[in-house]
């Protein structure tokens, strides 16, 4: 509760192609590749991991795997992201933290580099809930911690899950692994993020489907404007939600 007493949300963002115009890790290894089939090689298993076509998990190894970056890569390419927030979304993250809502960054990108991104948009790093880069003794990327559950399928649900909130959930973001948070019945609400990029099948199963900014700053009010009817007291699973609700 925020203080008047109104219901708040955990409101939760994607970054790449949501939060950031871009796909950073697409990004970050194309600064290190000059081959361009290599390249379209990267954007390809981007593309099938967004589509669900192969694992989260594959996604993020498969494209680590494919440059050689040390961690004085990361630290320059994390102070170059707040250039890349989109634009007109930090007015409306300031009004809704204003407002007693706390926002949070759920991804299965890498925290190595939000920090930055996330100062700018004032947003603890302890609400960041990202993956985390594995460096060798010499500094260069050597995978991923493979416990966190980020890196795996269904994560972003399990992250929601253990973190026990009893304020309703907002999901917002462009991909499968954000709309199956909603589909998964671990948060209240989700809106399909299409300013940057359109996934037509998270366009044809989100509830809410986006495309810009100021149809984005609607689609979240009208949430809100929801859970103050109080739709939800506290996230509850899918399974539980259908023994009491039809």
């Amino acid at each position: 509760m925020n203080k008047g007493g109104s219901p708040v949300a955990d409101i939760f963002f994607d970054f790449d192609s949501t939060m950031v115009e871009i796909e950073t890790l697409d990004v970050l290894l194309s600064q290190h590749m000059t081959d361009s089939a290599l390249k379209k090689h990267i954007a390809h298993i981007t593309k099938q991991g967004m589509a669900g076509e192969i694992s989260l998990f594959q996604s993020l190894t498969q494209r680590l795997k494919a440059a050689k970056i040390h961690q004085s890569d990361i630290e320059a390419f994390a102070n170059s992201l707040p250039q890349h927030i989109t634009a007109g979304l930090k007015p409306l993250i300031d009004k809704w933290q204003q407002h007693g809502h706390t926002i949070h960054i759920l991804s299965g990108g890498f925290k190595d580099y939000m920090h930055p991104t996330a100062a700018q948009l004032n947003i603890e790093k302890s609400h960041i809930h990202a993956n985390k880069l594995l460096f060798d003794d010499q500094g260069y990327i050597t995978g991923l911690d493979e416990k966190n559950p980020l890196c795996h399928n269904y994560g972003k649900g399990k992250v929601i899950e253990e973190l026990s909130l009893c304020n309703q959930a907002i999901m917002i973001g462009d991909g499968v692994t954000d709309l199956e948070v909603y589909l998964d019945g671990k948060c209240t609400a989700f809106i399909g993020f299409g300013l940057h990029a359109k996934r037509e099948n998270v366009q044809q199963q989100s509830p809410t489907f986006v495309i810009d900014i100021a149809q984005f700053e609607k689609a979240v009010e009208q949430k809100i404007t929801q859970i103050k009817k109080g739709v939800w007291p506290c996230i509850l699973s899918a399974k539980i939600k259908s023994m009491f609700y039809c």
